[in-house]
């Protein structure tokens, strides 16, 4: 998988190469570079930008202020996990380190997950504490999708017992300790460069949803462990990058994501199971929110948005759509 030809022996290898795939996003991505060289100080950084063609001046910026960066300039927009593939065959880390441009890395985030990395050695990636910028927690820890977390997920009433939902549901867990997991976020992951040798690079299928849930399932399934380490802490500005290319239609392609799991690692079956109950579920508030506006209760121009995309993904859980995504 890595290019051949790299005979580096440990001590010249970076601790980490980090990968960032950028899309009109200067804005974000100057400041997450700076916040990763800035605090990262016991661990060597290899560092790439992969650019989907940005024309917001990314490119530039990156060669005038951090002319160390390894840039990948491309000529369209190849997606985000294409994007990633491209970058983590030309890394030489022991750890590869993929990171979101809408990000911001606190004090020895990345030397903390090297060390956990150094010590865990069943470990095969490592998740950080994603925060929003009010340093609020965002949900990093999550579980697979089952068939009963399918429905569990959509019937349970999380707020009426919210210990057994932690239980069953990672993401609405304390994350104040350490602790293995079946995935977490991709805006953040960490991942032994042993273990990527044996799962191989992201699946290509996954424009840009998923394919971080994908990875740790390969990942696990391959007898490498997944963890959450509180520690490391980074601030996610979450979905700055994917609404500037999506809008809206943001979700619609999450939910593509998603059935390219479900049919990939648990089968057809399954796959329809989650159709049925979110084309219930999308149908109940399209009844709800028609009802709510013809009797006065919302503005006709949100309600007619949020028709369109109530529609659209009825008609995406009807019939599935696994064609490689494009930003509109």
């Amino acid at each position: 998988m890595f290019v051949e030809g790299l005979d580096l022996k440990n001590n010249d290898r970076p601790d980490v190469s980090v990968v960032i795939v950028n899309t009109n996003t200067r804005h974000l991505l100057i400041p997450c570079l700076k916040s990763l060289y800035d605090t990262t100080k016991q661990s060597a950084l290899e560092v790439f930008v992969v650019d989907n063609n940005s024309s917001d001046g990314s490119v530039q910026a990156v060669n005038d202020e951090f002319p160390q960066v390894k840039l990948i300039a491309n000529d369209r927009n190849r997606g985000f996990t294409e994007a990633n593939n491209q970058a983590i065959p030309h890394c030489t880390g022991r750890y590869i380190y993929c990171l979101n441009p809408d990000t911001l890395v606190l004090k020895n985030a990345v030397d903390i997950l090297v060390n956990f990395m150094d010590k865990h050695l069943d470990c095969g990636a490592v998740g950080s504490n994603l925060l929003n910028p009010d340093m609020t927690l965002q949900p990093t820890c999550r579980a697979f999708i089952t068939p009963g977390w399918i429905i569990l997920k959509h019937i349970f009433p999380r707020k009426l017992f919210p210990k057994l939902a932690g239980q069953w549901f990672p993401e609405f867990s304390p994350h104040d300790r350490i602790r293995e997991v079946d995935w977490i976020i991709g805006a953040s992951i960490m991942v032994r460069r042993e273990t990527l040798e044996q799962v191989g690079l992201k699946d290509e299928s996954y424009f840009i949803f998923h394919e971080e849930t994908d990875w740790c399932f390969q990942i696990k399934k391959a007898g490498w462990k997944v963890y959450f380490v509180p520690e490391a802490r980074i601030i996610h500005y979450g979905g700055q990058t994917v609404s500037t290319m999506w809008g809206h239609k943001v979700i619609l392609e999450y939910y593509k994501g998603k059935h390219i799991f479900l049919k990939k690692n648990y089968g057809s079956a399954t796959l329809l199971l989650h159709r049925l109950l979110l084309g219930f579920l999308l149908s109940t508030r399209l009844l709800y929110g028609y009802l709510k506006h013809i009797a006065g209760g919302s503005n006709s121009e949100e309600w007619s948005q949020q028709r369109t995309f109530l529609i659209e993904g009825i008609k995406l859980q009807i019939r599935p759509d696994f064609s490689h995504a494009r930003p509109p």
